[in-house]
């Protein structure tokens, strides 16, 4: 997903992205760093999409499964 930044206090309706915009690049650098640092804590490697791990689902509905995750994807019980 492409990355998105607001001033909350100047624009709270969110309508001007300042990602990627000139003089942002420190506070997205350190932005992505804490949600780097809050996974690496506490996330499940098991369930870690991002790092290889598998989604967790109870599901019993596997025509949901291809059209939200891809033909190959099943749940880990």
């Amino acid at each position: 997903l492409p990355a998105e930044l607001y001033d909350l206090e100047a624009d709270p309706d969110e309508r001007n992205d300042l990602a990627g915009s000139p003089g942002h690049a420190e506070v997205e650098r350190a932005l992505g760093e804490r949600i780097e640092s809050f996974f690496a804590r506490h996330a499940d490697p098991r369930y870690d999409l991002w790092n290889g791990g598998a989604a967790k689902s109870n599901t019993s509905r596997p025509w949901l499964w291809s059209d939200a995750w891809g033909a190959g994807w099943a749940p880990v019980y």
